[in-house]
């Protein structure tokens, strides 16, 4: 018997999210792109940010349709088939992906598939490691699923990133940069989501906005990452899955300039 393969659909935050000023004008001098205001659209090792992620995305066997929040044809365009999500002025990419997901994935045939969040910043990502996550994502029915990098991970592939890390009983991690969320529970948890995804760039913020009282315990590494979870889902009152990913290319952002040249040297290699 042969078993379908559940393509994930997946939805690239590139919205107007303002970038640190030391990044963009770091980012503008070493491409000689005066005029780009928007991560993805800048180019590194020859290509755009935004061009090495959706490239993985549709090599990948388990990712389905690509949607681009924030960005339309006119700012970049595709070989193959992306749906452009636009933005109006007042809203922010996070807010729109929240609207459509009403609009669009509770009309799919399988309302109840997952859905992926992905950053418009990780052009290292491989098709390996989205495939990876993909495949755990939709063997999982939990509400929210976060995946985070294990340090050791991390300074094995990209040991000069400096990324910030929350020290558990069993190891340290970082926050990752893909999320995956079930559309059929969005109405019931919507607030609490768009807080979640809103605050993905930083795991400590989020750690924070769920459980407040019991960041003490975390930051004194008291907790284990099971205890996390499930203090993170009595919490917030929904079910969580916690994915910690040996592929370290997904947490691997462009915050600072220091990243970017970590990332235009692992791209031209």
């Amino acid at each position: 018997m042969t078993i379908e393969m559940i393509k994930l659909d997946t939805v690239l935050l590139c919205g107007r999210a303002k970038i640190d000023d030391e990044l963009l004008l770091y980012m503008r001098e070493k491409t000689g792109q005066k005029e780009v205001d928007n991560k993805a659209l800048f180019e590194i090792a020859g290509k755009k940010i935004l061009h090495y992620i959706c490239d993985v995305l549709n090599e990948a066997e388990n990712i389905g349709n690509i949607f681009i929040a924030g960005l339309s044809k006119e700012d970049i365009e595709f070989d193959y088939s992306v749906t452009y999500l636009e933005l109006s002025k007042e809203s922010s990419a996070v807010d729109k992906v929240f609207t459509w997901v009403h609009e669009y994935l509770l009309k799919r045939d399988k309302p109840e598939t997952p859905v992926l969040i992905v950053n418009g910043d990780i052009p290292t990502i491989t098709k390996e490691g989205i495939n990876w996550i993909a495949k755990r994502v939709s063997e999982s029915t939990a509400t929210f699923q976060y995946t985070v990098v294990g340090q050791e991970d991390m300074d094995r592939v990209f040991p000069d990133s400096r990324r910030s890390f929350i020290k558990f009983k069993d190891g340290a991690i970082c926050g990752g940069d893909v999320i995956g969320i079930a559309p059929v529970e969005i109405s019931k948890h919507a607030d609490t989501m768009q807080e979640l995804v809103g605050k993905r760039k930083s795991f400590i913020r989020q750690v924070i906005f769920v459980a407040p009282f019991k960041v003490l315990k975390i930051m004194l590494r008291r907790a284990t990452l099971d205890e996390a979870v499930h203090i993170a889902e009595k919490a917030l009152k929904m079910s969580v899955n916690l994915l910690k990913v040996p592929y370290p290319e997904i947490a691997m952002d462009i915050d600072k300039p220091h990243q970017f040249d970590i990332v235009e040297k692992h791209l031209s290699q």
